[in-house]
């Protein structure tokens, strides 16, 4: 009588035989046959040191119709980010809030069943520029900025698609820590060696790892982003930008990084003692203050020179976040 493992399939007794080499090593077991193999291959050889010390990891979510016309103007309703520490490898800390949009104001059926963000979430939600004026100062606060940092995303739409338009209809600049990013597909697929690229659910899948919360709530896929990274790091993978905004390549407005280019910039980060502009670096004496107080600070002057209803709103936004938070660091949420 033959035992189960005789009638196994060779696919099947690989991967067997790859996660007693896991377990032997003491590696995650979880992953396909191509992951393990990686994995495994990757422990036989040198520690790979990070490039970056954090990673930041994007999911935006956006206005959109269930069939969008064309042109249509897609603005960010939800702002989440996860702050990885590579050299740790942990979540560090996440900031979270819904945007109000302006173009269009009342949210379609197809957007509010898409995301699960209600019409009056948004209708009580922060202006995009009192949002990033947010993270700017959470990012400050949280010494993210004193060192070379990575922005991370799924997919290169989050920043030549998204925030750059919405940067666009605002008026203000794209923040300097967006102009670069490591587009996680392509780094997926090229470390574990895969013929396609694969989305969020298929590299989740992948590495034998489920999906944690909502699909299409951006702090939830943020989240699971940040898994994908995380478990691409300690599977020996040295993260590096692979994408930059071009806001001359239309139609796409982004271009490929190659390893050359990034390992030039991460030099210049370094050399600049971080990815940090003249502005923050004379500020960084007010660490103390709580983020909510200094975003406050970033946009008294505009908000106090255009005394419309949506600008009181943004500084009553901004000091009710002081309020709530103190002087106290930490996860900023709405």
């Amino acid at each position: 009588m033959s035992s189960s493992a005789d009638n196994d399939s060779a696919e099947e007794r690989e991967l067997r035989q790859l996660r007693v080499a896991a377990s032997d090593a003491g590696l995650d077991c979880r992953g396909n046959a191509e992951i393990l193999s990686r994995r495994i291959r990757s422990y036989k050889q040198a520690r790979v040191e990070q490039a970056y010390r954090y990673l930041l990891v994007v999911d935006f979510e956006a206005t959109c119709e269930s069939q969008n016309p064309d042109n249509y103007q897609h603005e960010i309703i939800e702002f989440p980010l996860v702050l990885l520490d590579l050299h740790e490898g942990k979540v560090v800390d996440k900031f979270h809030t819904y945007c109000r949009p302006k173009l269009h104001p009342k949210l379609s059926e197809f957007c509010r069943q898409f995301t699960g963000i209600e019409q009056d979430v948004v209708d009580s939600a922060p202006s995009f520029p009192a949002a990033l004026a947010a993270v700017q100062a959470w990012l400050q606060h949280s010494d993210a900025l004193t060192e070379p940092l990575a922005l991370a995303a799924d997919c290169q739409a989050d920043v030549a698609t998204f925030l750059r338009l919405q940067c666009s209809l605002d008026g203000i600049p794209v923040p300097a820590w967006a102009h670069y990013w490591v587009n996680l597909r392509i780094t997926f697929q090229r470390h574990y060696a895969l013929e396609r690229k694969l989305n969020l659910s298929g590299m989740l899948a992948a590495l034998g790892l489920e999906f944690e919360g909502r699909p299409h709530c951006g702090l939830d896929d943020a989240v699971n982003v940040a898994k994908i990274a995380l478990q691409l790091a300690a599977d020996g993978c040295r993260l590096l930008v692979n994408q930059r905004l071009d806001q001359n390549k239309s139609p796409y407005y982004w271009r490929p990084v190659y390893k050359a280019e990034a390992e030039a910039k991460l030099r210049s980060d370094a050399a600049a003692g971080g990815t940090t502009t003249s502005r923050q670096r004379g500020r960084r004496g007010r660490r103390h203050a709580s983020p909510e107080a200094a975003a406050a600070e970033a946009r008294l002057d505009d908000i106090c020179d255009d005394e419309t209803e949506e600008s009181l709103s943004d500084l009553l936004y901004l000091v009710n976040l002081r309020n709530k938070c103190g002087g106290a660091g930490g996860s900023s949420t709405r």
